[in-house]
């Protein structure tokens, strides 16, 4: 599985989807997480007074694997949000695509809370372990995105993206 950013700040922040991270990271699985997202992380605790080697320490006792982002990730990741990015009905990170990126790439499941990621996600049919997210709400794929995407042409273009990378 893949995770995102926001699986390691319900977990270590104690937000209301953490104990389904928490059985997740516990279970047989392997995880994986882009070094972008996990500087995400790092940077939500940062910000908070946490310091480095106490949010390494949390997050290596679960042997998370920190993929590096290179040059074929990072252009896939730019592809995914050219074509999914609209500033009202999917605000989606470049942070986020990476890791719809990487998801796709590996063929794994991405674990999320981020709405506009799980729409993006879905545009390429990349699957998705949700968890609530510190407002308990699950994230899901919008309405209006699908039908804005139909309208223009966008999975057309998901589809040539995906082409390309797999």
């Amino acid at each position: 599985m893949i995770l995102d950013a926001t699986a390691i700040v319900s977990l270590l922040a104690g937000e209301l989807g953490a104990g389904k991270v928490e059985k997740l990271l516990d279970g047989d699985g392997e995880f994986g997480m882009s070094e972008w997202n996990r500087v995400e992380a790092l940077d939500y605790f940062l910000r908070r007074g946490a310091a480095v080697a106490e949010f390494d320490l949390l997050v290596d006792r679960h042997g998370i694997d920190f993929v590096a982002v290179d040059r074929r990730l990072a252009t896939y990741a730019a592809e995914i949000r050219s074509v999914v990015y609209h500033r009202e009905l999917c605000s989606v990170s470049l942070a986020d695509c990476i890791a719809v990126a990487l998801a796709l790439y590996r063929n794994q499941e991405l674990v999320t809370s981020d709405a506009g990621q799980v729409t993006a996600a879905s545009l390429f049919d990349c699957a998705i372990v949700p968890f609530k997210n510190s407002l308990g709400n699950a994230p899901h794929s919008s309405v209006e995105f699908t039908e804005w995407a139909q309208n223009t042409d966008r999975q057309a273009s998901a589809g040539a993206v995906l082409l390309r990378y797999r």
